[in-house]
């Protein structure tokens, strides 16, 4: 703790600082690092890969929104609490999550 830090503190106020030394070797993995680099991992349609220098891209494209059940609507704004409504300027529903 420098000096610059400890004349700010109020002398009543200043605790005793200790000082712990940790072995960083002994929480190092054996082994090293592990990567999950595995090469034969199925991906969905329309997924690709592309190899870049050092390391590796994975496009995996959006799932299709499934379709509304019968008894699943939108919550409309204006039937929130109107303490509520102004953290939703601008929108017209919660979204789907937000409307279960």
């Amino acid at each position: 703790v420098s000096q610059d830090f400890l004349s700010a503190v109020p002398e009543g106020a200043k605790a005793r600082v200790g000082r712990n030394v940790i072995d960083l070797e002994s929480l190092a993995f054996n082994q090293g690092g592990h990567l999950m680099a595995n090469k034969r991992c199925q991906l969905p349609p329309g997924s690709f890969r592309t190899q870049k220098k050092g390391y590796e891209e994975v496009h995996v494209p959006a799932l299709k929104q499934k379709p509304f059940n019968d008894d699943e609507a939108l919550v409309p704004i204006d039937s929130l609490p109107s303490w509520a409504q102004p953290a939703f300027a601008g929108m017209k529903t919660l979204n789907r999550v937000q409307s279960r």
